[in-house]
């Protein structure tokens, strides 16, 4: 009974740990979306414009909290967290 219990604690874990992997993932794909649709709206203002340089700081941002979660999903991989 106990190897049972054990076995599924252990394909729960895989299982919230694919769900959780799969949002990042999208929310990723997500952010990288936006950051494309807000270079186009950018790239249609002049390079000295305060909507030009709203537009960049926020790309700027959304870069950095891309980079976060791929590490995030990296570590998780790496140590099999959820």
């Amino acid at each position: 009974m106990r190897n049972y219990n054990e076995f599924k604690d252990y394909l729960k874990q895989r299982t919230d740990t694919s769900n959780n992997d799969f949002r990042r993932r999208c929310l990723v794909e997500c952010l990288d979306d936006y950051m494309d649709e807000l270079l186009d709206r950018r790239n249609i203002h002049e390079s000295d414009s305060e909507e030009y340089r709203k537009l960049e700081k926020r790309r700027v941002e959304l870069s950095k909290l891309i980079e976060v979660i791929s590490e995030e999903r990296r570590l998780a991989k790496l140590y099999k967290m959820p």
